[in-house]
């Protein structure tokens, strides 16, 4: 392919940050490429992988302003509470932390919703969306750094010039790699394991988090007979149970639940996730910006991966746009400094805080356990600053 494209912006990822990123952009006036590995019959079949997201009230309104939450509002389970322990048996004792509203009136405080659902919703409206061209099974093989754009070499044999280059393309960068942007990363040496479970209906809008010493066991109700589990454990105690038939497995997987969980059957295909963080060294370069898990990848203990691409999109967009509007360049080093201000120190402050959490709070260290307790009532004694905790997330 000897013609070269010409866009205001490429966007290397074509998962929920990358399509959002898109979506977002569209209304801005900019024209947008996506780049995605995936093709796209697999695209549009993926179920999911069993990936469930806590959708907090700033990501559901940017959905909203790009147009695809009314598409997936029905498929999405109100959350009005949210209690955290360490003690499974505690499930329905004052030793939980509560988050939340117990009355249930108001506004839910997030939302959970499969994966799948948003993925196919964000493909559809990328499909409708004029500004937007999307290349299936095609990556990014080399860059070439201009005076004023960047010359990008995709791996089809085709060329796009660009101002701006976007980085969605997850943990592994390749975005980051070929601008020569590293990370520091850690391995929990935890594996999550994701298992989707029927049961009979119960109360709606309370999820559950304990916080165990192999790691956190997660409770999101999907429907009000239907809840997604999320297992940490180590990762021998991970391969074990995933070489398990589902009878066995689902033997193992009740006698960690609550009671009111325990007569349960399961849904589909359960799946496992090595758990390791990343947080880029850099967030931008020439005209480059990373976003989502190209930029950080927390612990999913505390359900922010998502949010956190979410505010990075908003940021980015917002800074893209007062550009565009002065006739600036969208790609010039001043706002990509912006942008890096703006969202490192966020990103820091929650890899901070979810590496505590793990640290503390799912140690197998019996000196900690009553300073675990403690830490547990004295936040529970501390109403202001839950709440504070749930208007940051």
């Amino acid at each position: 392919q000897d013609q070269v494209q010409d866009k205001d912006m490429v966007i290397c990822g074509g998962g929920l940050v990358g399509t959002t990123l898109a979506l977002a952009m569209a209304p801005v006036g900019i024209s947008t490429l996506i780049i995605d590995k995936c093709p796209r019959d697999i695209a549009r079949s993926d179920t999911g992988k069993g990936q469930v997201f806590i959708i907090t009230p700033p990501t559901r309104a940017l959905f909203a302003r790009i147009g695809i939450w009314q598409d997936v509002r029905h498929h999405a389970h109100d959350i009005f509470e949210i209690h955290v322990g360490s003690d499974v048996c505690a499930a329905h004792d004052d030793r939980l932390l509560h988050f939340g509203k117990r009355d249930r009136r108001g506004a839910p405080i997030a939302h959970i919703i499969e994966g799948r659902h948003l993925r196919r919703a964000l493909l559809d409206a990328v499909d409708n969306t004029r500004s937007i061209e999307m290349l299936h099974g095609v990556g990014l093989k080399a860059r070439h750094q201009r005076a004023d754009h960047l010359d990008i070499d995709l791996d089809n044999g085709g060329r796009v010039s660009t101002r701006l280059l976007a980085g969605c393309d997850g943990r592994l960068s390749p975005t980051a790699r070929s601008s020569g942007i590293g990370h520091r990363d850690r391995d929990f040496e935890q594996v999550a394991i994701v298992a989707t479970l029927s049961h009979a209906p119960i109360r709606p809008g309370a999820a559950f988090q304990f916080l165990r010493p192999d790691g956190p066991l997660s409770i999101l109700p999907l429907t009000t007979g239907t809840t997604s589990i999320m297992w940490t454990v180590r990762v021998r105690r991970a391969q074990a149970l995933m070489a398990l038939d589902d009878r066995a497995f689902l033997d193992e997987m009740r006698a960690q639940l609550p009671a009111f969980l325990r007569r349960t059957g399961l849904v589909g295909t359960r799946f496992s996730y090595p758990l390791r963080a990343s947080i880029a060294r850099r967030f931008v370069a020439p005209r480059t910006a990373l976003v989502g898990d190209a930029a950080h990848a927390f612990h999913p203990v505390t359900g922010q991966g998502l949010n956190f691409g979410a505010r990075d999109i908003s940021k980015l967009t917002q800074l893209v746009y007062e550009a565009h509007i002065d006739g600036r360049d969208i790609g010039a080093q001043a706002t990509l400094r912006a942008y890096a201000r703006a969202r490192k120190a966020d990103a820091a402050l929650m890899a901070f805080a979810t590496n505590a959490i793990i640290a503390f709070f799912c140690s197998a260290n019996p000196a900690l356990r009553v300073a675990q307790r403690s830490g547990f009532y004295a936040l529970g004694a501390m109403p202001r600053i839950r709440e504070a905790l749930i208007r940051h997330a």
